[in-house]
């Protein structure tokens, strides 16, 4: 199985985003575009992981590698949102300081994992990071995003699906409950990927044989994501046509971890 190729359910989300823009990271594996706020999430991750490891101060942790990571984005060229660079390192400090650390118990942090999807005849080597589990045998993912997700679409979530499956193929069975953590609310969202688990995990493999036998992957029509987020508006639009169309922006949020 080894010459199965990458996969991760980030990736579905950014095909259902725009697939052009799909096509541009992964297939043609032109260098993207880092925000401000992308930067933020990873760097609250970081701390949160030292945090229950290594006991380790989570806003000295944050603060070190928020600077580290707009220092490379920067280095590249390749970060956006710089006026929000000072708003979002003070934005991921407060949400530290709310953090009610005692309330949760993991007994697992960042559990990496990398197996062959679909379970049978296989297409690609899934690969992700599953942020928390406790001893609940719970699944906690976190997000720093400003929006929170629907009810409904927690509840087919490919990220959260493909960690309850990723969980059952290591351990056996499937987690007792998945959360979807809103960092910046401190809410834990229940998301019900588990109720008719097999039919959406189904519905997964379908969608990541579209997605690997695509040869055309279409382009969103321009608006404020194009605009503002993506690194590639200049090969979708060489003729500078700057329309006023609007997609979700739940769609961007799904970009922002």
């Amino acid at each position: 199985m080894t010459d199965l190729p990458n996969f991760s359910a980030s990736r579905i989300n950014l095909y259902r985003t725009c697939a052009r823009m799909y096509r541009y990271q992964y297939v043609d594996e032109v260098p993207g575009n880092t925000h401000a706020y992308t930067v933020m999430g990873s760097a609250l991750h970081s701390a949160i992981e030292n945090y229950y490891l290594h006991e380790k101060n989570p806003a000295g942790t944050f603060s070190a590698r928020f600077n580290e990571g707009v220092g490379q984005a920067m280095d590249r060229a390749q970060l956006v949102g710089t006026h929000l660079v000072s708003k979002a390192a003070v934005l991921g400090q407060e949400i530290l300081a709310n953090i009610k650390w005692w309330e949760i118990r993991p007994t697992d942090i960042e559990v990496g994992f990398s197996l062959p999807f679909p379970t049978k005849n296989p297409r690609v080597l899934m690969r992700g990071f599953i942020d928390m589990i406790t001893e609940e045998e719970w699944v906690i993912d976190h997000k720093s995003t400003s929006k929170k997700p629907t009810k409904a679409a927690l509840a087919v979530n490919p990220q959260l699906i493909i960690y309850c499956w990723a969980y059952r193929e290591v351990r056996g069975h499937l987690p007792t409950a998945v959360y979807w953590h809103h960092l910046r609310t401190q809410e834990m969202l229940e998301a019900e990927v588990l109720v008719d688990f097999e039919d959406k995990l189904r519905n997964l493999e379908e969608e990541l044989v579209r997605i690997l036998e695509d040869k055309e992957y279409p382009k969103i029509e321009r608006g404020y994501f194009c605009n503002t987020l993506c690194a590639h508006t200049d090969r979708c639009w060489p003729q500078h046509d700057y329309g006023n169309t609007l997609i979700d922006e739940g769609a961007i949020a799904r970009l922002w971890k």
